[in-house]
């Protein structure tokens, strides 16, 4: 295993990370609290109050985020599943998005935020989540005014039931 993989399977593993996933299943189906997440990730700032941008991961951060803009749709819209009832992977995929996204902005995790370094672990965790759920993710292009989502690759929603038996 490579010197960056185990750095970040030890974040994976870390009690802060692990927190996390376990308060991700519980707001996969709670509307307010994903749109105060949202909220919280859009005020994510670096170092001296610098916002999120492009060199920081700003667009793998958009990606995590497009996702639950979509599962609040569904919310909104009574189309959405419950957690319990989605397709296993799909569950799965979501949780660790939500996981990622919580990470991020949670203050005092691996490396507190108030260390000047202290984001690389934030962003290294939602890239590794966002390459993981690549597949059903939508892919993400810049229009000269900043990331825009594309169709999905796969036609199978990231928060989709599971398929009759």
């Amino acid at each position: 295993m490579g010197r960056e993989n185990e750095g970040v399977a030890r974040l994976l593993t870390s009690p802060s990370f692990t927190r996390c996933r376990a308060a991700a299943g519980r707001l996969a189906d709670d509307r307010e609290g994903l749109r105060r997440l949202m909220d919280q990730v859009d005020g994510v700032t670096f170092g001296a109050a610098e916002p999120l941008d492009d060199r920081h991961g700003r667009v793998d951060v958009d990606i995590a985020c497009s996702v639950v803009e979509a599962r609040l749709e569904e919310l909104d819209e009574g189309d959405a599943a419950p957690l319990a009832e989605l397709e296993p992977t799909a569950s799965a995929r979501l949780r660790l998005i939500l996981a990622a996204l919580l990470y991020l902005v949670l203050e005092e995790d691996a490396v507190p935020d108030h260390h000047r370094l202290g984001h690389l672990d934030d962003l290294a965790i939602v890239h590794w989540v966002t390459q993981i759920a690549r597949g059903e993710l939508p892919a993400v292009r810049d229009n000269g005014h900043g990331p825009v989502a594309q169709p999905p690759m796969h036609h199978t929603p990231l928060t989709s039931p599971p398929a009759p038996a």
